[in-house]
């Protein structure tokens, strides 16, 4: 069992300014790697939703925590950030030693990614796709054209069928480093295994890899 330590409402703060809209169990798995109830987590959200340094929603049957100078109030806007939200604590609690690199570093490039993350030598990008945002052919290609120019692996994860994350590709046709991945099959990852699950599609051959090499997977990424 996970022991869950001490946090302070500092460490919490520092944590909610690098995520968009998140759950109280995206906070637990960050900071303990699993999702068992946390006390002080709850007692710490409510604190500081008082005090103003957070803003809480009611979205569905959950409710959702973001700083206040990123709040945005629309659903669409919500179930995105979730989404950006999710990527991220997964790829960082797999590898901690992992270096976060907010999306402004890469204004100016003609595409911006919800994030990036280097991993050792290696930088990756992430793009989360609401089920509106998959249907975008042509959003999608100029994403792809100009990730292009940027030399990096880019991975994304689309709020759809499985099947229709294939279609997707057979029709944008990526040549280089481009993983995808249907949303579904990325959150049933066990915690910790986000690099090493052979989930994700290469572009290039429409095969299935892990992000990272394992003996059992060949990998056209690491």
């Amino acid at each position: 069992m996970t022991a869950h330590y001490y946090i302070s409402e500092k460490a919490l703060l520092l944590v909610a300014q690098v995520l968009n809209w998140f759950t109280k169990e995206h906070l637990i798995a960050w900071f303990f790697g699993d999702t068992k109830r946390s006390r002080r987590i709850e007692v710490l959200l409510l604190r500081l939703v008082r005090k103003g340094k957070l803003i809480a929603r009611k979205f569905g049957k959950r409710i959702v925590y973001i700083v206040p100078r990123l709040a945005r109030n629309s659903n669409p806007q919500i179930e995105h950030g979730r989404g950006v939200t999710e990527g991220l604590v997964r790829f960082f609690i797999s590898d901690r030693s992992a270096e976060i690199i907010p999306a402004r570093k890469f204004n100016g490039f003609g595409v911006r990614p919800e994030w990036g993350m280097k991993v050792g030598d290696k930088i990756f990008l992430y793009e989360f796709c609401t089920k509106d945002n998959s249907a975008r052919l042509g959003v999608l290609k100029t994403k792809i054209n100009a990730y292009s120019k940027m030399n990096r692996i880019v991975i994304f994860i689309m709020d759809i069928s499985r099947e229709s994350v294939v279609e997707i590709i057979k029709k944008l046709k990526p040549e280089g480093s481009f993983m995808f991945t249907d949303y579904e099959t990325f959150k049933s990852v066990p915690l910790g295994e986000q690099f090493t699950a052979p989930i994700y599609i290469w572009g290039d051959d429409l095969n299935v890899y892990p992000l990272r090499h394992e003996p059992t997977h060949q990998n056209p990424i690491w």
